[in-house]
C-alpha cells in the first residue's frame, strides 16, 4: 500500500524534503515507517525516542496500523521560547 509521510523541522531537514511517499505492506504502523525511514535517513535514528504520530491530522499511537493512501506525520518534539 501507498502511504504519504509528512517531516517536520529536524526530520524534513535530515530528508530534505517535507513530504515523501512510501511503498509498505499492509499491517504496517507508524513506529514501523519512523524505523524505515531511519534505515534510509540515519540522522533519524537519534530521534525515533521522542516522535508523536498524526494519521490524517490527528494525533494516534505508535502501534496504529496505517491504511493505503493515508497521510503519515512524523512530530517530533518542539521547543520554544
Amino acid at each position: 500500500m501507498k502511504i504519504q509521510i509528512q517531516l517536520f523541522a529536524i526530520l524534513r531537514e535530515a530528508a530534505g524534503a517535507n513530504q515523501l511517499s512510501l511503498e509498505v505492506a499492509s499491517g504496517t504502523t507508524a513506529r514501523q515507517v519512523a524505523q524505515i525511514l531511519a534505515e534510509r535517513f540515519p540522522k533519524f535514528r537519534g530521534h525515533l525516542g521522542t516522535l508523536s504520530f498524526a494519521v490524517n491530522g490527528e494525533i494516534v499511537a505508535a502501534e496504529t496500523v496505517l491504511t493505503d493512501l493515508c497521510e503519515l506525520a512524523l512530530l517530533p518534539p518542539v521547543s520554544g521560547g
